[in-house]
């Protein structure tokens, strides 16, 4: 329904080293491990998604200022904004 792509997860250590995504390892005593699950990819064009929409998910850190400017449409002022009722503690 031209949704995009989903994304790979990824597993790497927090000193970069890259872990499998599946089957027994060894982490080694002090080292964290770091996972990122992404989303899928999405019902319907992103372009097409209402503003104050994705202004909660930008406010809420499920997307990136980059990826709602790029991917969604997002203006520059309007991601400001929303970076700046953030800092504020304001809700959006």
């Amino acid at each position: 329904a031209g949704g995009g792509p989903g994304a790979a997860t990824t597993i790497v250590r927090d000193d970069g080293a890259t872990m499998r995504t599946k089957g027994k390892q060894a982490v080694p005593h002090g080292r964290r491990v770091l996972m990122t699950f992404p989303g899928g990819g999405g019902y319907g064009p992103v372009d097409q998604r209402d503003v104050a929409s994705v202004r909660r998910d930008l406010a809420r850190d499920y997307i990136s200022r980059r990826s709602a400017i790029d991917d969604y449409g997002l203006s520059e002022t309007d991601a400001a904004e929303v970076a700046a009722t953030v800092a504020r503690g304001d809700p959006v």
